[in-house]
């Protein structure tokens, strides 16, 4: 598993997004491949997981490709607290760029 150690506690590793011009293609090649878990598969999204690492396939007119680094708490996003969202599924998300310009997201999932 990939643990970066934040200013305000431990990040893990939650999924990495990749564009998919076919959701329902792309959850059926990994989870063949890759014997992966189907999470979570619509139209616009899906997700699947293989041990501790989950792949999110992201319709290109939803979401841009990804990382998404879990927190603990709200407090650990790094960001004002009013440009925190929530996903349909109700986590709760902030992305940023890096300095090369790579998507990042904070997510948190309430308990």
């Amino acid at each position: 598993m990939f643990i970066i150690i934040a200013i305000g506690g431990i990040m893990k590793l939650d999924h990495i997004a990749i564009v998919s011009n076919n959701i329902k293609r792309s959850v059926s090649w990994y989870s063949e491949v890759f014997n992966c878990e189907v999470v979570h598969e619509d139209e616009s999204w899906g997700m699947v997981r293989s041990g501790s690492t989950m792949i999110a396939f992201v319709s290109p007119d939803q979401h841009e490709s990804h990382i998404a680094f879990r927190v603990d708490t709200l407090e650990d996003i790094p960001c004002d607290k009013k440009d925190i969202k929530t996903h349909r599924d109700g986590s709760m998300y902030h992305y940023k760029k890096d300095p090369d310009g790579n998507t990042i997201e904070w997510i948190y999932w309430p308990k």
